[in-house]
C-alpha cells in the first residue's frame, strides 16, 4: 500500500514537472515572438513615415511658396498621418484644414 502511494505521488510530480516546463516555454516563445513582431511593426511604421516625408518635399516649393494639396493628401492617405507644414515658423498647411499656433503643436497631448 505504501509503495502504490509513493508510486503515485512521483507521478504526479514528474507530469507537473513536465507541465511546468512545457508552458515556461511556451510561455517564453510567446513572449519573444511577441517583441520581435512589435519591433518589427514599429520599424516598418518608421520608414512608411519617413518614405511619405521624403516624398513629400517632392511637392513643396519654398522658394515661390506652391503646396501640391493634392499629392500631400496622397501621400497622408497611404501612410495614416498627419501632415503639417511649417514656413519661416507659420504653419501653412495643416491636413485636418485647421490652422494652428506653432506653440500649440509641439506640446505633449
Amino acid at each position: 500500500m505504501v509503495i502504490i502511494i509513493v508510486e503515485n505521488n512521483l507521478r504526479y510530480r514528474l507530469i507537473l514537472s513536465y507541465f511546468s516546463i512545457i508552458f515556461l516555454l511556451v510561455f517564453l516563445i510567446n513572449v519573444s515572438i511577441y517583441y520581435i513582431l512589435q519591433k518589427f511593426y514599429i520599424d516598418s511604421k518608421k520608414n512608411d513615415v519617413l518614405f511619405a516625408a521624403k516624398t513629400s518635399l517632392d511637392y513643396i516649393d519654398v522658394y515661390n511658396n506652391k503646396v501640391d494639396l493634392e499629392k500631400l493628401k496622397e501621400i497622408q492617405r497611404d501612410v495614416y498621418s498627419r501632415i503639417v507644414i511649417v514656413l519661416n515658423g507659420k504653419v501653412v498647411y495643416d491636413d485636418f484644414n485647421k490652422i494652428l499656433p506653432l506653440s500649440d503643436l509641439f506640446k505633449k497631448k
